[in-house]
């Protein structure tokens, strides 16, 4: 995902508003949405007061989670974020 390489990737869900709750009481809110690039899902959000969508999870085509973490969670987190391309084909079916 460095951009180094053709990268060719297919939104496989539109973003859809969500807003959800967490044992502590704090609710988080945002876009969730799902991105398969090279053969990996990519499950996503950009929440409501946020400019850049980051990787709440992603799983091999085999199921294996290379990071997997809840909607929205950025709490002590390195968030990775989406390529540029990807991002602004995101915020364009918004």
């Amino acid at each position: 995902m460095n951009g180094t390489e053709e990268q060719t990737w297919t939104v496989t869900q539109s973003p859809e508003w969500r807003d959800e709750g967490t044992f502590l009481g704090v609710t988080r809110r945002g876009w969730a949405a799902r991105v398969e690039l090279n053969g990996i899902d990519f499950h996503v959000s950009r929440l409501e007061d946020s400019p850049h969508w980051g990787v709440d999870a992603a799983f091999g085509d085999n199921g294996y989670p290379h990071w997997c973490h809840s909607f929205g969670e950025r709490a002590g987190l390195a968030v990775k974020c989406l390529p540029e391309g990807i991002a602004a084909e995101l915020d364009a079916l918004l």
